[in-house]
């Protein structure tokens, strides 16, 4: 049995604690001769952006080079070391966590971050500055005149080790504030606000050295793009290829961990689908041929195998689920959600979106849909399908975030029609389905929802607007997996409801859905029978002749009337 890491961002802890961990220590000298010396490297969140920070503090800090064997010594960076190991004082800032409720709690945060750094700073080198020293620059009541003080005072003291600045989730705060109060983030990161304060002290320590790297981890460059000259110092090396994998599993990687914690090998093949399909996708740049998976999800699915020897309940991590109001707030950046739903209509229905990628986001514009999706790509909501003439086609990663689309997506759906819409009774709706093959209360729900659709929006109702509407209901359940364009030998399949491993499930659903603008007898019967036919052919396909238990029902709108049918 092996143990393993969920949740612990401290690589002196994992280490010393004999937890599993994937070695990512070759990178160190990467960084130092592909990079440059101030860096920035954005992922999503849960991406092991903490650790790999504490990684670093262990190997360039100076009071750890009598742990650096034990600490390095069986991965790749400890065999052969680079010149800069354990040669530095360390500055760290993590800037998560903070309260961001008023506009007086966010800047008492973050001063809070800047004074808990310093502090830590002078614990580990208790020797460096003396006591009043210290006493004064803990005093100073802004952030960017305590970090020069700090700084002035390492110069003055002539100290033998530069410094290495280390700050973890430098936006993190900052995209909070995006979403619910533009207007003062953009206060804090102009030219006299407090965040662009604080970076130009940094970057202006750097003009002598005092700050030799820096190493900045978040997950958008809106922020740093906003301060513009208050710290144009970084290199942004988020989208180029060497660091692709620095943070995240590979697929190799993942199926080596099930076998460590004992998945048998006749079930491992199954159980690396399900991980793919809930886990994994995340591209990063373009030309990179594999995809990567959330490590924070893998984690959380490995725990729960080993400790249980069966799956979990949930494969949906509840903290990855708490970010679904993450999606709404983006999307109403500067209240702007009426302007957005294009975005969220073209995701939601064809599962895609073609837009070009914001490398450099500005605050002397309009925020507009580009912006809107690289900025949802950047946070790990969207990843790169393929190229497109310059741009990129944005898709999902994976199912869970898919999921966190679609509960939006029927949140939306909701304040629209004016309906209760209620979780449990679409829940216990399904579970008819999946157990006694009656989907009547099913498609009542769905029923409601069109014919409460105003007039404007029945006007551009389509068969996706329908799809996205019966995919959205069939999210609000956890016993199937729901699959969108089924490909069936080049066919595709509109619904198809697969029975996820560990639930008693009798029946799989195959749904095909049909749309007509005007109501009629002869429209409805002509559309069964076209859906009769298609539905017929993928079911005796490759894919599903082995499958002796699927119910398969077609839905008919016309006009506000809804009808269904089972397969004849």
């Amino acid at each position: 049995m092996i143990k393993i890491p969920y949740g612990e961002s401290d690589y002196r802890k994992v280490i010393l604690g004999n937890y599993f961990y994937q070695d990512r220590t070759h990178y160190i000298p990467f960084l130092e001769t592909h990079g440059g010396s101030f860096l920035l490297f954005l992922r999503p969140r849960r991406f092991g952006k903490s650790l790999t920070t504490s990684m670093l503090r262990y190997y360039y800090g100076a009071q750890y080079k009598n742990d650096f064997q034990t600490l390095f010594g069986n991965y790749s960076v400890g065999q052969n070391p680079t010149a800069f190991a354990n040669q530095y004082m360390i500055l760290h800032f993590d800037f998560s966590g903070i309260n961001t409720t008023s506009e007086e709690k966010t800047a008492q945060g973050f001063m809070k971050r800047i004074v808990e750094g310093a502090d830590k700073f002078f614990k580990a080198y208790p020797k460096a500055f003396t006591k009043e020293q210290q006493k004064k620059i803990l005093e100073r009541s802004e952030p960017n005149e305590l970090a020069s003080a700090l700084l002035t005072a390492h110069d003055t003291n002539g100290l033998q080790h530069k410094i290495y600045v280390l700050i973890d989730e430098y936006d993190h705060f900052a995209n909070e504030l995006i979403s619910f109060n533009f207007p003062y983030f953009s206060q804090a990161v102009s030219q006299n606000g407090f965040v662009r304060k604080f970076y130009e002290v940094l970057k202006i320590a750097t003009w002598d050295s005092t700050i030799d790297r820096i190493f900045i981890t978040g997950v958008s460059p809106i922020t740093m793009d906003s301060m513009t000259s208050g710290f144009n110092i970084a290199s942004n090396i988020t989208l180029k290829h060497r660091f692709h994998d620095m943070m995240g599993f590979t697929e190799s990687e993942v199926r080596k961990l099930m076998q460590l914690i004992e998945v048998p090998e006749n079930q491992l093949d199954s159980v690396m689908n399900d991980l793919r399909l809930w886990y994994d996708g995340y591209r990063f740049e373009g030309d990179i041929p594999h995809h990567l998976y959330n490590p924070n999800m893998v984690l959380y699915f490995a725990q729960l195998y080993q400790d249980e020897k069966k799956y979990p309940k949930e494969l949906l991590d509840a903290n990855i689920a708490s970010d679904y109001m993450k999606i709404r707030n983006l999307f109403n950046i500067q209240n702007q959600e009426g302007r957005f739903i294009a975005v969220l209509d073209a995701l939601t229905q064809q599962g895609e979106i073609a837009s070009s990628l914001v490398r450099h986001f500005s605050l002397q514009r309009d925020f507009n849909s580009n912006d809107l999706v690289s900025l949802l790509f950047y946070m790990g909501f969207l990843t790169i399908k393929t190229d497109d003439l310059g741009g990129y086609i944005f898709t999902f990663p994976n199912y869970v975030i898919k999921k966190l689309y679609n509960n939006y997506f029927l949140e939306l759906v909701r304040n629209q029609t004016e309906l209760q819409i209620d979780n449990l009774y679409i829940d216990n709706a399904i579970k008819t389905m999946a157990r006694d093959g009656n989907p009547t209360a099913f498609f009542d729900q769905v029923a409601q929802i069109v014919k409460r659709m105003s007039p404007r929006d029945a006007a551009h109702f389509t068969e996706n607007s329908l799809k996205a509407i019966v995919v959205s209901l069939l999210h609000q359940q956890n016993f199937y997996y729901v699959h969108t364009e089924y490909e069936t030998d080049w066919k595709y399949m509109d619904v198809f409801l697969e029975a996820i491993r560990g639930y008693k499930v009798n029946f799989d659903v195959a749904l095909e859905l049909k749309f007509a603008k005007k109501a009629g007898k002869v429209a409805i019967n002509t559309l069964f029978k076209e859906a009769n036919q298609q539905l017929k052919d993928y079911l005796a396909t490759d894919k599903f002749n082995q499958r002796t238990n699927i119910k398969s029902w077609i839905l008919v709108v016309a006009g506000d009337k809804l009808a269904w049918r089972a397969l004849t």
